[in-house]
């Protein structure tokens, strides 16, 4: 199915932009080049994860773990 994908402004001075998705039938995405920091956070089999992502100087991949729910 993909990525479903919501986004909005924040309300912080300090936070550009607030996101989120939830993953069907993806095992992997592209992960664009960002001059920024991305604190993200992730939900799967009733676990939460967190992790520091960037800056990335290049495009690659990221895995998209089965039904996960990402928050950054």
């Amino acid at each position: 199915m993909g990525l479903d994908i919501e986004h909005r402004a924040s309300d912080s001075p300090f936070i550009e932009r607030v996101w989120r998705s939830r993953s069907q039938d993806v095992d992997q995405m592209t992960s664009i080049a960002t001059s920024r920091w991305n604190l993200v956070f992730w939900e799967q089999s009733d676990q939460v994860n967190v992790a520091v992502q960037g800056p990335e100087s290049r495009a690659g991949t990221a895995p998209v773990p089965e039904d996960a729910t990402y928050k950054t």
